[in-house]
């Protein structure tokens, strides 16, 4: 597959066009995110869980590169996968049984262990508790060959377009942005981004008896294409004594 491989990408049209204007991203964002999974060794035959599968516009090309009954992904804006799918172009990945949940603790809703682990942007807005809250439960969903995919923001920023900050404490969740639809509002808030230190990422990561390493090669390609999406990337494993 290579980025010029457009079948894999989501169709985007009026009908779900809010959807992906709130999660910001469009079709060329999601053949990143595959590309990456694919150059972290995904195959068609292997699983995969997504957290925060959104507007779909990721999980549109993973399903249609894996198997049937290899996908499972969870977000609590229910709409926003609910408005990709109304749009028949899409609708070709149904064939392949995708399952979503619709909670917000970022984890599945059954006791599979998954080959892939994958959550893009999710955490740039969750409390620091909430990341230690998901490694503590994803756990028992990884395998001992198990690889976890996030994209993150370090506070300590990059040399791709993250400019940091100073504050890497957060509390609570950040909100994410609000779009008006229908005159309704969509989204809890402005949007706003909670940074995090590498070291914390590590040693949450590490007194789990989990690896983190930073893929900085993911950051290069990523915004070798869509520049205005700077996030950090990191790969965790389960340590192999």
């Amino acid at each position: 597959m290579s980025m010029n491989d457009k079948e894999y990408v989501i169709a985007i049209e009026p009908k779900n066009q809010n959807a992906c204007n709130f999660v910001g991203t469009r079709e060329d964002s999601g053949l990143c995110q595959l590309t990456i999974l694919q150059n972290e060794g995904m195959l068609p035959e292997h699983t995969l869980f997504e957290i925060g599968c959104g507007a779909l516009v990721g999980t549109i090309p993973f399903v249609r590169y894996l198997n049937k009954n290899k996908y499972w992904g969870v977000d609590p804006n229910e709409w926003l996968r609910q408005d990709s799918l109304s749009v028949v172009r899409n609708q070709d990945i149904l064939e392949k049984n995708p399952v979503f949940y619709s909670n917000s603790d970022f984890i599945p809703e059954n006791k599979r262990k998954y080959d892939y682990i994958f959550a893009h942007s999710i955490f740039n807005h969750a409390a620091n508790w909430q990341w230690e809250s998901f490694l503590d439960k994803i756990t028992s969903h990884m395998k001992k060959t198990t690889t976890i995919i996030v994209s993150v923001l370090f506070s300590e920023g990059n040399r791709f377009g993250n400019a940091g900050s100073k504050q890497d404490v957060w509390t609570e969740w950040k909100a994410q942005g609000v779009i008006w639809v229908d005159g309704k509002p969509k989204g809890d808030g402005k949007g706003a981004v909670a940074w995090k230190s590498k070291d914390f990422f590590k040693d949450t990561c590490s007194s789990r008896g989990l690896k983190c390493e930073i893929v900085e090669g993911h950051t290069r390609f990523y915004t070798k294409f869509k520049p205005n999406e700077c996030h950090d990337w990191i790969r965790i494993t389960k340590e192999l004594i």
